[in-house]
Order: structure tokens, then C-alpha cells, then sequence
């Protein structure tokens, strides 16, 4: 009886341990969705106080230059206010409950990071548009040098210790608002991704451009070769990631051991010496291979990205892209895209991948479907918020300061919205657990896995 009763609570504890895996990934994986949306309202909200605090009365304010202006002020100012804000939702006694203003508390907290990563991405995008339309620079030549510059920027802000010291504390409770401001060159990996994406994404088009002169042939034709660029993308990033993660790990390695070396020859004389060039060279190689393979996945989120629209779109529905198609066309996408990703994530999650390859592309594909399913809702807010604004100014020309508080309220609204869908989840999955317990204390035996407990009897 009492082996029976072991067997019992093992199979009872494998149950409920998948379970709440499972559970424990759709939770992060809205939270993850939900924050990353919330952060680019927040992102474009900013933008457009910044436009608003700049032009004043003008309507002949929008060109490159003062779009790029306002771009750089909207990153500046959230890069002001972003930490202290994360600290003081980090520090709220309501971050760990079960109230509706906690789970807005924990969306804010998610959220307010990876808006300075949508700020930067939004400015690097304005400035390729502003390098090439204005001054004429030519694709090939400016977007790979964004693309090295802000890799090396990046890499040389996570190489200073104190950034280092920085991005291991600063995410607790105890991390002061220094150590936040410290924290912020971990969220330029966004930009880093669309920099490497935008030159990809030229290369491509000069490919396509050339296929055929009809909208149709050309649409199917772009689908074909968006595909075949996937493909091998897919394969080139997961081996790329596989043999870095292995890279990264000697590298490690390396530097430990260099460093007790290092250490131990000069304990007699009590010396404290500089780090030697070896050791100062594997840093630098790990904080500039961080950077790409971080950058790499959100090249690989964007071509799943690319393939998905392309397909929908220009295919089904004979739009050029999103930006030409209204806002149900959008919604429709947007809901395709985060059923598909729902489903697939849980799928994908729920196989155990044993090898580094294996986990390498669990990760990518997971951040790669959050990423998208978030990209398609942000571009049907941005077609029915066009819409609507765009409306508007034509019924009333005179109050423009309206349009500007109309984007305000839509994302408060958007803010709102989300935090409740959140607290619905956290609700149910609540509900769910305490379901489950209550029941296997009802029925010890109902779950038994007796398939199981033969093998391990036998």
C-alpha cells in the first residue's frame, strides 16, 4: 500500500508538473505579447507629443529632418523616465498580488523596458530614411553601417563592468536607480535586430524587383523567394546560434582560468596587476557575439514576419502591403497570426529538446511568434488609428490639438484593455490550479499514470 501511495504521488506530481509548465508558458508568452504592445503604443504616443511640442501650429512640419528630431527626443525622454518608472513598479507592494492593479503593475514593469527598444528601432529607421531620401545615400552603403555602428556601440556599452554589474542587479528589487540607468543598453538588441533586418530586407527586394512587371506573378514570385530566404535564414541562425553557444561557454572558460592563473601568480607579492590582453579579447568577443546572435533572432522574427505578410496580403487579399489595406484586412491577420502562435508555441514548448540545437531553435521560434503576433496587432492599431485620425482632422481642421489626445487616449484605452485581458488569464490560471488541487485531494487515484507505474514496478 504504502509503494501504491508513492506511485501514486509521483504520477500525481508528473501530472500537475506538465500542466503547470504548460500553464507557466502561455502566461509568459501573453505577458511577453501584451508588454511588447503596450510598449510601442507607449513608444508612439511619445513620438507624437514630441511632433506636437515641436512643430506647435505648423502643417508643413513633417519632413525627415524634424521627424528625425522628434525621434531622438522621444528616445531621450523615455530613456529619462523609463527608469525611474521600472524601479518604482519594481518596489510597489502591489507587484506580487492577485488584484487587477497588480497585474497592471506587472504588464508596467514588462512593458516600460522594452519601450527604449522600440524608441531606438523607430529612430534608426528614421535616420535610414532621412540618410537616403535626403541626402542621398545610397541602401547598400548606409544600412550596413548602422548596422556595424550600432553593434559596436552596443557592445562597447555591455563591456564596461559596471553596465555588466549593472544588468545582473538591476532587475531585482534591490537595484537602485544608477543600476536602471545602467540597464538601458540592454534594451537596444530591437535595433540592433532591424538594422541587420533592413539590409537583409534591401537585399532581397533587389532580388524580387527584377522577377516579373505584373502584380499578381510578382506576388506569388515574392512569396516563393521570401520562403526560400526563410529557409535558409532559419538554418544559417540556429547553426550560428548552436556554434556560439558552445563558443561562448570555452570563451568563458578560457577567461576563469586565465584569471586564477592570473590571480595566483600574484598572491605572494600582493600585487593587484591589469588584465592581461587574452582576457580583455575574450571580453570583447563575447559582448560583440552577444550583440549579433541577440540581433540575429529578431532578423529571424522578422522573416517569419515578412513570409506571413507577404503571403497574406499581396496574395490573398491584393494589397501591396498592410499599409494599403484597411484596418478589418489587418484585424483579420492580427487574429490569424496570434491563433496560429498560441497553438504553435504550445506545440513547440511542449517537446523536450535535449540538445543545444534543439533549445536554440525553441527559443527562436517562440520569440519569433511573439514578436510577429505582436507586430501584426501594431499595424492594425496604427491603419485604424490613421483612419480615425485622419477622419477626424477632415470633419475638424481647426483642433488639432485633438488628434493629439485622441492618440493618448487610445492608449490608455490600449493599456487598460490589455492589463484586464492579463488579469483574466492570471484569474483563470488561478482558477485552474486550484481546480486541480482540490480534485486530486478528492480523487488521489483519478490521474494515475498507470502506464507508468507498471514500468517502473516491473
Amino acid at each position: 500500500i504504502y509503494e501504491l501511495e508513492a506511485y501514486n504521488n509521483a504520477a500525481r506530481a508528473r501530472y500537475d508538473q506538465q500542466h503547470v509548465q504548460v500553464e507557466n508558458l502561455y502566461e509568459d508568452f501573453m505577458l511577453l505579447c501584451l508588454a511588447c504592445g503596450c510598449a510601442w503604443m507607449s513608444a508612439q504616443a511619445m513620438f507624437e507629443v514630441a511632433c506636437r511640442c515641436l512643430r506647435g501650429e505648423s502643417t508643413r512640419w513633417y519632413s525627415n529632418g524634424n521627424l528625425l528630431v522628434a525621434r531622438s527626443l522621444a528616445a531621450s525622454v523615455l530613456a529619462l523616465l523609463v527608469p525611474p518608472l521600472a524601479l518604482a513598479a519594481q518596489k510597489s507592494r502591489y507587484i506580487n498580488g492577485h488584484s487587477r492593479l497588480s497585474a497592471f503593475m506587472q504588464l508596467l514593469k514588462k512593458a516600460l523596458p522594452m519601450t527604449i527598444g522600440w524608441a531606438w528601432k523607430d529612430l534608426l529607421a528614421q535616420l535610414t530614411r532621412w540618410s537616403e531620401e535626403d541626402k542621398g545615400v545610397p541602401p547598400y552603403v548606409i544600412r550596413p553601417v548602422i548596422a556595424v555602428g550600432i553593434t559596436v556601440y552596443v557592445a562597447s556599452l555591455l563591456h564596461i563592468p559596471q553596465v555588466k554589474a549593472a544588468l545582473k542587479e538591476g532587475q531585482h528589487s534591490q537595484g537602485t536607480l544608477l543600476q536602471r540607468y545602467l540597464c538601458l543598453s540592454g534594451s537596444y538588441m530591437l535595433a540592433v535586430g532591424y538594422s541587420y533586418n533592413q539590409f537583409v530586407r534591401y537585399l532581397v527586394m533587389l532580388v524580387t524587383d527584377e522577377i516579373s512587371k505584373d502584380a499578381e506573378i510578382y506576388a506569388i514570385l515574392h512569396v516563393v523567394v521570401q520562403a526560400f530566404y526563410f529557409s535558409a535564414l532559419s538554418v544559417a541562425i540556429m547553426r550560428i546560434t548552436t556554434w556560439w553557444s558552445a563558443r561562448e561557454d570555452g570563451l568563458i572558460h578560457d577567461m576563469e582560468v586565465r584569471e586564477r592563473q592570473r590571480e595566483t601568480s600574484n598572491k605572494p607579492n600582493k600585487i593587484k596587476s591589469h588584465p592581461d590582453s587574452h582576457i580583455v579579447m575574450d571580453g570583447v568577443q563575447i559582448e560583440l557575439g552577444e550583440v549579433f546572435v541577440h540581433g540575429l533572432a529578431f532578423v529571424y522574427a522578422w522573416g517569419l514576419y515578412d513570409l506571413l505578410q507577404s503571403f497574406f496580403f499581396p496574395v490573398l487579399m491584393s494589397c501591396p502591403s498592410w499599409k494599403t489595406c484597411d484596418f478589418r484586412k489587418n484585424f483579420l491577420f492580427a487574429l490569424i497570426v496570434t491563433i496560429f502562435s498560441f497553438i504553435f508555441t504550445g506545440l513547440e514548448r511542449s517537446a523536450k529538446k535535449k540538445t543545444k540545437a534543439g533549445q536554440s531553435a525553441q527559443l527562436l521560434i517562440t520569440t519569433a511568434l511573439s514578436l510577429t503576433c505582436i507586430w501584426s496587432w501594431s499595424n492594425f492599431y496604427s491603419t485604424i488609428l490613421s483612419r480615425f485620425t485622419s477622419t477626424w482632422t477632415r470633419l475638424y481642421p481647426s483642433n488639432v490639438l485633438t488628434v493629439l489626445g485622441w492618440h493618448l487616449f487610445f492608449t490608455l484605452v490600449a493599456w487598460l484593455f490589455m492589463s484586464a485581458l492579463y488579469y483574466k488569464e492570471l484569474d483563470r490560471l488561478r482558477i485552474a490550479r486550484r481546480t486541480r488541487e482540490e480534485l486530486n485531494q478528492q480523487h488521489p487515484l483519478e490521474h494515475m499514470d498507470l502506464e507508468g507505474i507498471l514500468e517502473e514496478i516491473q
